[in-house]
């Protein structure tokens, strides 16, 4: 860091190795282990602090690397192979961000999961990301065979002039690889996940992860931390965002979270950030909604919304709802910096998420979002 060597023997002999060391302790205390004067010590902190702080970069820079790293061949996104979707979000889930997808139980946000994991690994040639995958499994629903049962699916489609389907031995061989390339982590508390989470730079570097999956981010924290400790739970979310920022800003992989629904008393349209408008209409027949909120006393209704709170729903960058409705499986996407508020109806086959058709809507109802779960509603 171009420190001076009397001061940098003086942190060493102190125990204090890293930028990390020295930053995170309070001046006084620092002060008192390394007895520098002041004025010293001012310098000394200022100086760590501009050799660890991202510069700054204009957009002409950033454009240019973007064109670079195409012109290369280094995907920018993970393609979901959701023709329409991948079209919404500019080629797919997005590297070095978090997609966080919300839904009630069943819906298929673990299917979706999986699928993902299969795209990561799969050859940048045959249009995935050519990457290994990390999944934390809170809820311990990790299934082999069924990764297996989808990856043979899109193997088959997705090798360009090769006949799998009659070939055991090759099609087992990559079903070998795909599963070398898939490390399943299952934490037992939320103080786990954060440890396990800081722990990954090493096994990112290694292994040249492309996507990390924290299926869910909710169930852990949600039983630990009631309501009486929400504070607490709220420093331990932040917490999280922000690893799971630097992993994926930091070693250019895609972060995708799965996050539960809860229930929500009393609460009016006014209440929420992410809420139904009193007027919200789907441009599609069969999907027309007028008066989103149905009780006259709105504020004795209970509300379905996503968990964990506005806070956390600022820190992921895409927002992917699944949702249930009138007999049909809803992909909504409701936050994103490239898409509008759009709709595709899907299903969930041996093959993991499939668009029902060409179908897209425009879900936008000024601004405030509802989904649903068969009759209820659910707020984000």
């Amino acid at each position: 860091m171009g420190l001076d060597d009397a001061i940098l023997r003086r942190l060493t002999a102190r125990d204090l190795h890293t930028a990390r060391d020295v930053l995170c302790r309070p001046e006084l205390d620092l002060m008192e282990i390394v007895d520098l004067p002041a004025d010293v010590q001012s310098q000394t902190l200022m100086h760590v602090s501009r050799a660890v702080c991202p510069p700054c970069r204009t957009v002409l820079e950033l454009v240019r690397e973007e064109d670079e790293a195409s012109k290369a061949g280094r995907p920018r996104s993970l393609k979901t192979r959701l023709r329409a979707v991948d079209h919404a979000l500019l080629g797919g889930i997005p590297l070095g961000a978090i997609t966080e997808l919300v839904g009630p139980a069943g819906i298929g946000k673990t299917q979706f999961c999986f699928m993902l994991s299969v795209f990561a690994i799969l050859p940048v040639e045959w249009g995935g990301l050519g990457g290994s995958v990390i999944y934390i499994d809170t809820e311990n629903k990790f299934s082999s065979e069924r990764l297996f049962e989808i990856a043979q699916h899109h193997i088959a489609a997705a090798s360009p002039g090769e006949e799998l389907s009659g070939s055991s031995d090759r099609l087992g061989g990559m079903m070998d690889h795909l599963g070398a390339k898939v490390v399943v982590v299952k934490p037992t508390s939320s103080g786990e996940v954060i440890e396990r989470l800081q722990g990954l730079e090493e096994a990112v570097i290694e292994r040249q992860v492309k996507l990390l999956v924290v299926d869910s981010v909710a169930s852990l924290v949600r039983s630990e931390y009631g309501c009486e400790n929400i504070v607490k739970r709220q420093e331990l979310l932040g917490r999280q965002a922000a690893v799971l920022k630097y992993l994926a800003e930091t070693f250019k992989m895609a972060v995708v979270v799965t996050n539960q629904i809860t229930t929500r008393f009393g609460a009016v349209a006014s209440d929420l950030r992410f809420s139904v408008s009193e007027q919200s209409t789907w441009k599609a027949e069969g999907f027309v909604r007028r008066g989103g909120m149905d009780d006259d006393d709105a504020s004795a209704s209970s509300k379905l919304m996503a968990a964990l709170g506005t806070k956390w729903a600022h820190a992921v960058n895409i927002r992917i709802v699944l949702e249930a409705f009138r007999g049909r499986r809803i992909l909504k996407i409701v936050k994103s910096p490239m898409s509008a508020v759009l709709a595709f109806p899907y299903s969930v086959t041996a093959e993991g998420i499939v668009l029902d058709g060409c179908e897209v809507f425009d879900a936008d109802d000024g601004g405030k979002m509802s989904i649903h779960n068969e009759n209820d509603d659910l707020y984000l």
